[in-house]
């Protein structure tokens, strides 16, 4: 039976959780494997199949780079869907998710957009300009930031300022209604 004893969920129950986040996830990467599919096959259709003459190395590298980052992507996806994280509940996805999504949209609207100029390709380039910007953020947090000797360089009369202002603001506000 899947009743509970002593508010001790049964064994089954844990069992029919892990089905439905298996379920989950299984249908989450079904839809992002099949909408990369329906992108990757629409980008060779117009490229390849209809505009052949313009499609040379450049679009064959920018295609094979996408194939790589896509199916990195998934595999990400696949190993965090096997670790047993629920990918369709936004809070336990955590950060990597949420640039690996980013970076499947852009490269979607890449592929798809380049069909109608070669100059869309330069929108993907957002992606490692995003990452210098971000590790050059991390960077100047590093080397940049203050000391921790600024306690000591405080007067008695401001430390005291200070820790008064700090009193003030841990009290509770009350606000005074009239009857």
């Amino acid at each position: 039976s899947t009743q509970s004893t002593w508010g001790i969920p049964s064994a089954r129950m844990g069992n029919q959780a892990e089905k439905k986040l298996a379920k989950a996830n299984s249908g989450f990467l079904m839809k992002y494997g099949l909408m990369v599919g329906s992108v990757n096959l629409f980008y060779l259709l117009v490229r390849v199949w209809w505009c052949y003459s313009s499609f040379g190395n450049w679009l064959t590298a920018g295609f094979v780079m996408t194939s790589v980052i896509y199916l990195a992507i998934y595999k990400t996806f696949s190993l965090t869907a096997a670790s047993g994280i629920d990918l369709t509940n936004d809070e336990t996805k955590g950060w990597i998710h949420e640039y690996s999504t980013d970076i499947y949209w852009i490269l979607m609207f890449v592929q798809v957009t380049s069909c109608l100029s070669d100059y869309f390709w330069l929108v993907a380039l957002l992606i490692p300009v995003y990452l210098c910007y971000k590790g050059a953020s991390l960077i100047g947090a590093f080397c940049c930031r203050g000391s921790d000797d600024e306690e000591e360089e405080l007067t008695p009369q401001e430390k005291k300022r200070r820790d008064k202002k700090d009193r003030r603001a841990d009290q509770p506000r009350y606000k005074n209604v009239r009857r």
